[in-house]
């Protein structure tokens, strides 16, 4: 993953004043805004934190399995807590492992 936005940098009250719906909540209710804008900024920084984590940790960081070199995908560790990575379509007819015919194919 790679994460392509700026860090915080402390200019989301200015922005969330300069917004119309902030601002009659200001007008409206300070003290309950005052709260909120708080609630947002903290839970604004610890969403960047998470998501620079995960650009910064490997997959194994993360929980998910990587396939030895020279094993399929479809192979898990039973180990581990680890995505299974399937071989049939998404979609497919349970037992036939042909896709569903949605209409969209024209045929």
């Amino acid at each position: 993953m790679v994460l392509e936005s700026k860090a915080p940098d402390g200019t989301l009250q200015q922005f969330l004043s300069g917004e119309r719906r902030y601002a009659m909540l200001e007008k409206m209710f300070p003290e309950e805004s005052k709260k909120l804008r708080c609630q947002i900024e903290k839970e604004y920084q610890e969403r960047y934190a998470v998501l620079e984590y995960m650009a910064q940790a490997t997959p194994e960081q993360l929980g998910c399995a990587v396939p030895a070199s020279g094993t399929s995908g479809s192979e898990t560790n039973t180990e581990s807590d680890s995505c299974e990575i399937a071989d049939t379509p998404e979609h497919a007819r349970p037992g036939t492992g042909d896709a569903c015919d949605d209409g969209r194919s024209g045929k």
